[in-house]
């Protein structure tokens, strides 16, 4: 091989790996960010989030021992932040829609506190489109077990 050739190859492997290194790294950003954001409130409600998860559709922290809970929809670049005492929680339960076509079709954490019901929505087939609905349900079932241990 000569030096062109070479060249050539080396060329076109940056000139192919340029957009996929552009998502990791948009993708990275965005998870940063995100993170930050939950920090800000955890700091405003003065919680020490132990447990943070971060999914296409969902930013969630679990302060275990004030018993707290802060979620927010991915749904905007500002998220509109929601939190869930833990100590006045009157029940949970894993809502897992599915038929014998479609599969999963959604999964979601239905959490009753008092006077107010919260839905943690983990996978909707209608926009998730590329997702894997056994992957979400799994973090669904984790996120379950979290709440109904505090």
């Amino acid at each position: 091989m000569d030096l062109s050739t070479s060249l050539m190859g080396i060329g076109f492997l940056a000139l192919f790996m340029a957009p996929i290194l552009m998502v990791i790294n948009n993708q990275y950003k965005k998870t940063r960010q995100l993170k930050k954001q939950l920090s800000e409130v955890a700091k405003e409600k003065q919680l020490e989030l132990l447990v943070i998860e971060i999914t296409h559709r969902i930013v969630i922290g679990l302060d275990q021992q004030k018993k707290e809970l802060v979620f927010a929809p991915i749904t905007s670049d500002k998220l509109a932040f929601e939190h869930i005492n833990l100590k006045d929680l009157t029940g949970e339960e894993l809502l897992i829609s599915e038929t014998k076509q479609d599969g999963i079709t959604e999964i979601r954490l239905h959490i009753s506190e008092n006077n107010t019901n919260h839905d943690l929505i983990f996978y909707n087939d209608s926009t998730d489109i590329g997702v894997d609905a056994l992957a979400s349900k799994l973090t669904a079932k984790k996120w379950e077990k979290l709440v109904a241990l505090n």
